[in-house]
């Protein structure tokens, strides 16, 4: 919309801001803040790890059936999705782009499934300090870049006290900043050494 220059232009939200599946987007979004949060602080630990992955599960599912239902929406999901937990948008916008990959490389449901399980947690073992880091400037501290370079085997580690056993999930979460030339991070792991399912 065009403005005389001594007016602000008229923002009007995209129609796919304003749809049914969008909705849905949106309260997928703080069921997995709630499942996110509830996996961070230990949910094996009390008991409610079965609870939280039920949680995650059906979020992985119904997020997989969004992106069916209405791949322009869910397209526009890293750019239009605010609100809730930083890290709980910046999961659900790789899920979506590695759910829409792996539909069209025509990967099989079930590990598609685990994909996006995996994209949905890769950071749980960060989950509070990646809300910090998100409106911080400057260099990390020496806690936080540890916190950041050890985040892999801590989301492992605390999927596995919820009750993730799944190979492929574990493994995807575990390496999701190695780099196929070994530059990566937290076992600097290098081309076939980087693999799926461990």
């Amino acid at each position: 919309v065009r403005a005389p220059a001594s007016e602000s232009p008229t923002i009007v939200m995209p129609r796919v801001a304003r749809t049914r599946p969008w909705t849905r987007v949106l309260a997928l979004r703080d069921t997995l803040d709630d499942a996110l949060a509830r996996i961070a602080r230990g949910a094996g630990d009390t008991g409610d790890g079965a609870g939280a992955l039920a949680a995650l599960r059906d979020a992985g599912e119904t997020l997989q059936r969004l992106c069916a239902l209405d791949p322009d929406a869910l397209t526009a999901l890293p750019l239009l999705l605010d609100g809730g937990h930083y890290g709980t948008r910046h999961a659900m916008a790789a899920a979506v782009v590695l759910e829409f990959m792996l539909a069209r490389r025509g990967a099989p449901a079930a590990e598609r499934r685990t994909a996006v399980l995996a994209a949905l947690t890769m950071n749980v073992g960060m989950h509070g300090l990646q809300e910090t880091l998100w409106s911080h400037s400057g260099p990390l501290s020496p806690s936080q870049r540890e916190g950041v370079l050890g985040h892999p085997r801590l989301g492992v580690a605390l999927l596995r006290d919820a009750g993730v056993d799944d190979p492929l999930w574990l493994a995807i979460v575990a390496q999701h900043h190695e780099h196929l030339d070994g530059t990566g991070y937290p076992a600097r792991l290098a081309g076939d050494a980087i693999r799926a399912g461990g």
